[in-house]
């Protein structure tokens, strides 16, 4: 039997160096998040904005687009829903300064028609890392050259 190869940028190697950033932005995180960014981003935001255009279900969406910050990382690009849970003791997100480094994203595929704000969502979560600005109730992320604007809101859109 062969002793596995590890390939300096292959698979396996890019998962291990992926969780291991998220360990040690984890414990960077102890002081850096406690100041209150952590608390700050927490909670349900719709999606209000994308690129500067202004959200209209039924229209650039097929929905109501949120996310839910809590111990995980959760919501609806308009249509098809998404998470970052934690595994295997490492955090669902890692706020380090200003950015946002989610976990692994995991999205369900419901046949929609394309939209604009998966399409938006998609490149946000493509980037390494998001970074975040919160101003009284109101947030956005920047991340692959693409700009979300969300509102706080106590609930989550209807039929999400």
């Amino acid at each position: 039997m062969r002793p596995l190869e590890l390939v300096e940028d292959g698979p396996i190697v890019m998962i291990v160096k992926r969780k291991l950033l998220c360990v040690a932005l984890a414990i960077s995180c102890v002081t850096a998040c406690s100041g209150g960014s952590e608390t700050e981003i927490r909670g349900i935001w719709v999606l209000t904005a994308f690129d500067g255009i202004e959200v209209e279900p039924g229209v650039n969406t097929t929905g109501s687009p949120w996310v839910e910050i809590s111990d995980v990382l959760e919501g609806n690009t308009g249509c098809n829903s998404f998470s970052a849970a934690p595994q295997d003791n490492a955090p669902a997100y890692v706020i380090d300064d200003d950015t946002l480094y989610p976990a692994e994203v995991f999205q369900n595929l419901m046949g929609c028609e394309p939209n604009d704000t998966e399409e938006a969502f998609a490149s946000v979560f493509g980037a390494d890392g998001i970074e975040v600005t919160i101003q009284e109730d109101q947030m956005t992320w920047h991340g692959n050259g693409t700009r979300l604007e969300f509102i706080r809101t106590d609930e989550r859109p209807q039929g999400s």
